[in-house]
């Protein structure tokens, strides 16, 4: 389950001169997901991802979720997996072509 606010999108002018993007905005998503420990068995990975899958598609948790901005989306674990790596390997990019470090 990956849950996306919907509207979280920012212009960061200290990001707009660097040069790991040519656009001159930037896209900032927060989200949220589920995960479970390294080694859990991937029956109980696939169990746990069904059920919130399940439950994320209810009337009831997709309105609640819209009132508070949450656009909840359903995947897979390598859905997820993938996400995760698209955006690690985009922010990389950026905070390594700004010089941005943590101190």
């Amino acid at each position: 389950m990956l849950l996306r606010t919907s509207v979280s999108t920012s212009t960061n002018r200290a990001l707009t001169s660097t040069t790991a993007r040519k656009s001159s905005t930037y896209e900032v998503v927060g989200w949220n997901a589920l995960f479970a420990p390294r080694g859990t068995p991937p029956e109980i990975v696939q169990r746990l991802n069904a059920e919130v899958n399940r439950i994320v598609q209810t009337a009831e948790v997709r309105t609640r979720m819209a009132s508070i901005g949450f656009d909840p989306a359903s995947g897979s674990p390598a859905d997820l997996a993938t996400f995760v790596r698209t955006e690690t390997d985009k922010w990389s990019q950026i905070i390594k072509a700004a010089g941005l470090r943590a101190d």
